[in-house]
């Protein structure tokens, strides 16, 4: 599912929401119309507001008017009363006082409880349950004896929560290496976690099964090709966790890695590469047209993790 059937889901479930309290509200109002002294009361106070209006543009007072439409709201309020209702039960209840529960204000912007479910339906959509993810609120950088992996670790932090918040940042694709248990996937999990809670939608997968995808690929009916290719094409976000433990397909890991690495660099779209290959290990396995994309300075930044196995000393 991609961002723009996103939006339409939610809106489509505050399109539900708002149908379901209008219908009540205008039912409650029809039962009202029944007593025949609510339905002149009812009559009475829309021709009050309309007249109220007419002598504001005509720059009329509309004092006279106002003490009258008051008096007659007292006299609907107690009627209701009677019938044990309430003005409110007569107007929709929605959530939302600021759209209405249409998920667009008067401005034409997207409201706050459109975004909210957005994000909802983006955490069901991830292909990882966020509440399994690490956080960085769990950050135990300080917790580190070797400084210098303190630091890096805490840096690469810093840029990540920076990336996801600028949308700015000309940074396309990040590479992170290190050898096994530095805190690249602890930190992979983080950012993903926390891009998710932004709004991004976010997928990861491992190199292994990346690999797997491509070779189905290389081999689909040219009408499925598509939806394989939409794996990690349409994510705001791509994580590829441990490039470089797949096994290397001819014709087919090195071709669509470069593929889809370029595309997703076109469409402005982000990527993640987490791998114990350090840049000249990628130039001698993928060779230089993947070396160019990743350590490409313009649009790329790579982070070198080094230090202990952070497993071990947990």
């Amino acid at each position: 599912m991609d961002k723009n059937e996103i939006y339409t889901k939610a809106r489509r479930q505050l399109l539900i929401k708002k149908t379901e309290k209008e219908r009540v509200a205008r039912a409650n109002l029809d039962k009202a119309l029944e007593n025949q002294e609510f339905k002149e009361l009812y009559a009475k106070e829309k021709e009050l507001i309309f007249l109220i209006a007419k002598a504001k543009v005509d720059s009329k007072s509309t004092k006279a008017l106002e003490k009258e439409l008051a008096e007659t709201q007292n006299k609907i309020s107690k009627n209701l009363s009677q019938q044990n209702m309430t003005y409110e039960s007569l107007r929709p209840n929605y959530d939302c006082p600021l759209c209405e529960d249409s998920g667009i204000m008067k401005n034409g912007k997207y409201c706050r409880c459109l975004s909210n479910i957005v994000k909802q339906i983006i955490v069901g959509e991830s292909s990882k349950n966020v509440q399994d993810l690490h956080s960085f609120d769990e950050f135990w950088g300080e917790k580190i004896k070797d400084n210098k992996q303190q630091t890096q670790l805490s840096t690469l932090k810093s840029f990540l929560t920076s990336w996801g918040e600028n949308q700015k940042d000309n940074t396309k694709l990040v590479y992170i290496c290190g050898k096994t248990g530095v805190g690249k996937t602890f930190i992979t999990e983080c950012a993903a976690r926390f891009l998710i809670e932004k709004g991004y939608l976010i997928s990861m997968i491992s190199a292994f099964t990346m690999n797997k995808l491509f070779l189905e690929y290389h081999t689909a009916k040219i009408e499925n090709k598509n939806q394989i290719m939409e794996n990690f094409l349409d994510p705001d976000v791509l994580i590829i966790d441990d490039l470089g433990t797949e096994p290397t397909l001819k014709n087919v890991t090195n071709e669509y890695l470069y593929l889809i690495v370029s595309e997703r660099m076109a469409q402005n779209k982000k990527t993640i590469i987490s791998s114990n290959l350090m840049p000249n290990d990628v130039l001698a396995r993928y060779g230089e047209r993947i070396f160019s994309r990743v350590f490409n300075k313009r649009e790329c930044k790579a982070f070198n993790i080094v230090g202990d196995d952070l497993r071990i000393n947990k």
